[in-house]
């Protein structure tokens, strides 16, 4: 037999008996015996404060009935807004430690960074000063090169003076030597006096060995010419006697000086 329409026991259950209950909005709490009187007697859970002894606001009650909450953890809607409450505020802290952590590491950089740019500064004054001492000594150093330089061809031109002068005196030694051998006497190996020409040869002789040499030989007695007869020889040689004469008193004069 079908069941009566009337008969409500039987009825098949209807959407709205069979919707999860809610808690009916309360109106907002004021004071934090209301937030209290909120929370289920057997959560153990103080809303007077926590581990910091921190008081909930209304708003914080308030938000607790804002909540939207399962049916089977209709109990547990205070407990997680406080331990979330908690977590962010420990978060807080922590972000917070973070930032000050990180402001202590920018001032020691800060600090770090002006001792950088002091260094710098005084590095810069250095090489500034060191630069201008090596431009001057650059500057210097070139005068002594040029310096050198004119010295070198200075030395290098005394050196070519010094050079002809060196060959000058070969020379005049060689002509010295020269003269001293037409000087020279060959019959006494010394210098000649009152010089005498055996011949027309220009050989010349001192006129007391010619006159001895002539006792025993005739002619010439280095080239051994015979001269004619009645040609007038032996004769004075003049000119030799007169270069004699002037090369013995410039030797004189010589010695002289280096005394």
């Amino acid at each position: 037999m079908p069941p009566s329409r009337t008969d409500k026991s039987n009825a098949h259950p209807s959407a709205a008996a069979t919707a999860p209950r809610r808690r009916p909005r309360q109106p907002p709490s004021d004071t934090a015996a209301d937030a209290q009187a909120a929370i289920p007697p057997d959560t153990g859970i103080d809303a007077a404060g926590d581990a910091e002894n921190t008081t909930f606001s209304a708003d914080t009650a308030d938000a607790m009935h804002m909540v939207k909450q399962e049916p089977e953890d209709e109990w547990k809607g205070p407990l997680f807004l406080f331990y979330e409450t908690s977590r962010l505020r420990g978060g807080i802290k922590k972000a917070i430690r973070g930032w000050e952590e990180c402001e202590k590491d920018w001032v020691k950089c800060a600090k770090g960074w002006d001792k950088c740019e002091k260094a710098l500064d005084s590095t810069t004054a250095d090489y500034v000063a060191v630069s201008k001492g090596l431009l001057i000594t650059e500057k210097r150093l070139e005068e002594a090169r040029a310096r050198h330089r004119e010295l070198v061809g200075s030395s290098i031109a005394c050196q070519k003076d010094l050079l002809k002068v060196s060959t000058s005196n070969l020379e005049l030694r060689e002509e010295m030597k020269n003269l001293k051998a037409l000087f020279h006497c060959l019959l006494c190996d010394g210098r000649i006096t009152e010089a005498y020409q055996a011949d027309r040869c220009g050989h010349s002789f001192c006129r007391a060995c010619l006159d001895a040499y002539h006792h025993i030989h005739d002619g010439c007695p280095s080239c051994k010419s015979i001269p004619l007869a009645g040609a007038g020889w032996p004769a004075p040689n003049v000119a030799v006697d007169l270069l004699i004469r002037q090369m013995t008193e410039i030797e004189e004069k010589s010695r002289q000086a280096r005394a």
